[in-house]
């Protein structure tokens, strides 16, 4: 990668590494210091410390549900941002298709709180990570061209 081209991509891959990273960051946060709980309150006019001492059972599992959150968002960091790596380090092609997952899955997230009515940092920055992928994977297509230009497409037909 040299040129404009390989500034551009490694650009690219840059982007995808640091959303890796944020959603590793999010959910190292998340599982130590635990989500802020604000919204309860805003949406059931209930206080958090009420709603715990009336319903603890229901509180721990809220708790408990926001951790499993938080480990699945770490894994997927992880991997997300290995995966962008790999693409940065060496360009591979596969790592630009396995990359796509992770838009895919952040468009969900967002559209999928949308859709609940929960127009807020979930639906939002999802919408706006995932946007943010796609640019830098479009940014890391090598060649400009698409899967026929990398690597993998080459050698398969030689």
């Amino acid at each position: 990668m040299n040129g404009v081209h390989g500034g551009r991509r490694r650009w690219g891959w840059g982007i995808v590494i640091a959303i890796g990273s944020l959603l590793v960051l999010n959910g190292v946060t998340w599982f130590f210091i635990g989500p802020r709980i604000t919204w309860f309150e805003q949406a059931t006019g209930v206080p958090l410390s009420e709603f715990r001492q009336e319903y603890p059972v229901v509180a721990d599992s809220m708790s408990a549900n926001a951790r499993q959150v938080a480990i699945w968002f770490t894994a997927f960091g992880v991997l997300s941002a290995l995966v962008g790596v790999e693409g940065f380090r060496h360009g591979s092609g596969w790592a630009w298709i396995a990359s796509w997952v992770l838009v895919a899955a952040l468009a969900a997230l967002g559209l999928s709180y949308l859709a609940a009515g929960e127009p807020g940092f979930l639906s939002l920055g999802g919408l706006l990570m995932a946007a943010l992928a796609a640019v830098g994977l479009l940014a890391a297509r090598s060649g400009g061209h698409g899967v026929a230009s990398m690597p993998h497409a080459r050698s398969a037909g030689s």
